[in-house]
């Protein structure tokens, strides 16, 4: 069963607001590094321009030359991979550092087996990281404070 576009959006506005309220952890679990590690994280405008494209966290690292663009999905779609490589290019536009795409899918996918963590097209190869927080072990998402909201949705 499909949950409903208002559970959806009251997901993806939960975890929006853990990553852009915790953004120095959220980012160091996304990098996997020791959170006294990720250094200054800046949170960005989420809404990126031309026929707007509103994106969930859009974390900058200045210390580290790097962009982090986070997106939560409650449900695998077909046209995801494209919008990855939509977002891609308008952050590029505005931003020289280095970009890292997360995207998270919370909600196991009807499909079965994984979803796509690319866009392809011709000869265009767009890679980004995808994770499926049901395949996390739940114990592990514990062990940060900033996952434990996550763990419940994880593997156990």
């Amino acid at each position: 069963m499909q949950p409903s576009f208002a559970d959806q959006t009251l997901a993806c506005l939960a975890c929006k607001l853990i990553a852009e309220r915790y953004a120095p952890e959220f980012v160091a679990w996304c990098l996997d590094l020791p959170t006294d590690q990720a250094g200054q994280v800046v949170v960005e405008k989420t809404d990126l321009p031309a026929h707007p494209i509103g994106t969930d966290a859009v974390l900058l690292l200045p210390d580290r030359q790097l962009l982090v663009h986070v997106e939560f999905q409650v449900a695998y779609s077909p046209d995801l991979p494209a919008r990855m490589w939509d977002c891609y290019l308008r952050l590029r536009k505005h931003y020289s550092e280095d970009i890292r795409i997360r995207q998270f899918l919370i909600v196991l996918t009807e499909r079965g087996g994984s979803a796509e963590a690319a866009y392809r097209q011709g000869e265009i190869f767009h890679g980004y990281s995808l994770i499926e927080i049901w395949r996390l072990e739940g114990r592990a998402l514990l062990k940060r404070e900033v996952t434990i909201p996550f763990a419940v949705l994880g593997k156990w």
